[in-house]
């Protein structure tokens, strides 16, 4: 199941995304800089919502969804710039559910696609 990210459901997803920092070798990890940096998206924030993936009250992956606007283009996109999963649930379908789940975000949220 995919739900976005909330201030009830934070602390699940707080350990994903300290692996994810430690997965990209960032040196520097703090989880209440992480607590404070996640807590100011949301369903209906304008600059972005991150979702995780929950299967039987676990926390399995997520991904993050920003709101920016391309030149180009002239027009709001949506930038999935994170997304992991556990890797021993790697090959399931999460990632790909979840890339999904964004797209569909970005566009209901007015994006003329997700980059």
């Amino acid at each position: 199941m995919i739900e976005a990210v909330t201030v009830e459901s934070l602390d699940d997803v707080l350990p994903l995304f300290r692996a994810y920092l430690e997965f990209y070798k960032v040196q520097d990890i703090s989880d209440s800089r992480n607590r404070a940096y996640l807590s100011q998206f949301g369903e209906t924030n304008p600059s972005g919502c991150q979702f995780l993936y929950r299967e039987q009250g676990q926390v399995l992956g997520f991904s993050t969804v920003y709101f920016s606007f391309v030149s180009s283009i002239t027009d709001k996109v949506g930038v999935m710039n994170d997304l992991y999963t556990l890797p021993e649930y790697r090959e399931r379908g999460i990632a790909t559910a979840l890339i999904n789940h964004c797209y569909d975000y970005a566009i209901k949220q007015g994006a003329v696609r997700l980059q």
